[in-house]
């Protein structure tokens, strides 16, 4: 009989541990998780907010964090601090309960540097990036909208963003970070070759009358530097033109005429590619010339034929042939660059 309820006893207790096992690492009946299990951060960015959920129960503040490295990143409630390049594992605990969170840091953007000028006139940039720059900024001419689709823009749009390949797809919250190790950037992915929609693409930035900003541009001098940064891979065995319109109208200028990642970065990486004023100039593009409010229109095969239509200047435009070409674009402004 002893035996018997030994048995049943030592049964009671594997019965109690195999129970345990079977609520896992969170020791509890309720499972703790975070809001984000991955991290990807540059050393010197502003602390990143994750949050930790106990079954229903948002316990950020009430949970126990760690950091296995505090020379890669470290963390204060849920506020993440990228320090050096490197990877750390960030713990979270609750209630016995815990659920971790891999950081990935790398080393500061050599990109950064295009911050740390003065007299901004920004075309294309994320808005944590922009918000950096405060004051320094003389001009936003971000996009503002896009196109209806009969081509129509809606009320108040007035730099949109055209692209003449819709069927290939634009983004402006592609996955990943761009080139300031910010989240954001504008990207625009052609058909497949052979597909039977055009398997090129075409774009860019546009402002049409009454944007305000734009006749800021006359006020360039020398001493400004045209940047714009893409990805090192857009090009699939062709290349990526990047242009210009003279503010008067006319035919584009072309600025860049890529062939190829230059080598700057190794593909698949950002590349940023540089023009002073004067070599705008040289170009055939002068942006202290009056941008005229409307012109006429002059093209037989538009429905505006011989009408008076909104001048439309383009600050930039992009020409990527090939199919299965995509393009990205980090950032494209002019600025002074720091001393």
């Amino acid at each position: 009989m002893k035996i018997k309820h030994l048995v049943m006893a030592l049964a009671a207790v594997m019965g109690l541990a195999f129970a345990s096992c079977e609520k896992g690492d969170n020791g509890g009946t309720e499972a703790l998780s975070l809001n984000r299990t991955t991290l990807t951060m540059i050393a010197g960015d502003e602390p990143l907010q994750i949050t930790a959920t106990y079954g229903s129960n948002d316990v950020t503040s009430q949970a126990t964090w760690a950091s296995d490295d505090e020379a890669v990143a470290t963390v204060n409630a849920g506020a993440i601090t990228p320090v050096g390049a490197g990877t750390a594992r960030i713990t979270c605990t609750y209630n016995e309960a815990t659920a971790t969170c891999v950081v990935t840091v790398g080393a500061g953007s050599s990109f950064n540097q295009y911050l740390e000028g003065s007299d901004y006139y920004i075309f294309q940039m994320d808005d944590a990036s922009f918000e950096k720059l405060g004051s320094k900024v003389t001009s936003d001419m971000r996009p503002n909208g896009s196109y209806n689709d009969d081509g129509t823009l809606p009320e108040g749009v007035t730099r949109p963003i055209q692209i003449w390949n819709p069927s290939g797809g634009a983004s402006f919250e592609p996955t990943g970070l761009n080139c300031f190790g910010q989240q954001g950037w504008f990207s625009a992915k052609a058909q497949p070759a052979g597909s039977d929609d055009w398997d090129n693409i075409c774009g860019g930035l546009a402002t049409v009358a009454g944007d305000t900003e734009r006749d800021k541009i006359k006020n360039l001098t020398p001493g400004h530097k045209l940047v714009v940064i893409l990805k090192g891979n857009y090009t699939v065995g062709r290349n990526l033109q990047i242009a210009m319109t003279p503010p008067e109208g006319g035919n584009n200028a072309v600025l860049f005429d890529i062939q190829k990642s230059t080598g700057v970065n190794a593909d698949g990486d950002w590349e940023a590619f540089e023009l002073t004023y004067a070599e705008v100039l040289q170009k055939g593009v002068d942006l202290s010339k009056t941008m005229p409010a409307e012109v006429m229109d002059t093209n037989p095969d538009s429905p505006t034929y011989n009408q008076m239509i909104s001048f439309t200047w383009f600050p930039y435009t992009f020409t990527a042939y090939g199919g299965d070409n995509t393009v990205e674009i980090s950032a494209a402004f002019f600025y002074v660059p720091a001393k």
